[in-house]
């Protein structure tokens, strides 16, 4: 992304600090319709890349409850994931979140716990940024 051969351009990590712009991979840095990267032929500036969708989220229930990820950990999550996470535990009981590791884009990605089955249920926490 920061190369301009073949082709000269303005996505580069410095226009686009939050696009994720590392590497040579193919990312969404302006919301396209989808993820692209520049290439090296003189004759295609660009082309749209087939990335697989990531799964993310699911159920958890006790007693085996289990660890949470986001996609790809611990490499970087990739751009424009949601993932939901239903945890359920019977009436009485408590649920425990402790994280070992927690730290997503700050102001950009979030974790919203809910105490219900959905957003409209009452909001019990709100996490951005790297949390410790």
């Amino acid at each position: 992304w920061d190369s301009q051969t073949p082709h000269a351009h303005s996505r580069t990590p410095e226009n686009y600090p939050s696009g994720g712009l590392e590497e040579n991979y193919c990312r969404n840095p302006d919301g396209w319709t989808g993820p692209w990267c520049l290439t090296t032929d003189p004759d295609e500036e660009w082309e749209l890349c087939d990335v697989p969708i990531c799964a993310c989220g699911g159920d958890l229930t006790t007693p085996s409850g289990g660890p949470v990820t986001s996609p790809s950990y611990p490499s970087n999550y990739g751009n424009d994931a949601t993932c939901e996470w239903s945890i359920t535990v019977p009436a009485g009981n408590k649920i425990r979140l402790t994280f070992t590791f927690f730290n997503v884009e700050e102001n950009y990605d979030f974790l919203v716990i809910y105490d219900g089955a959905n957003a409209t249920a009452a909001q019990l926490q709100s996490l951005t940024g790297q949390q410790s």
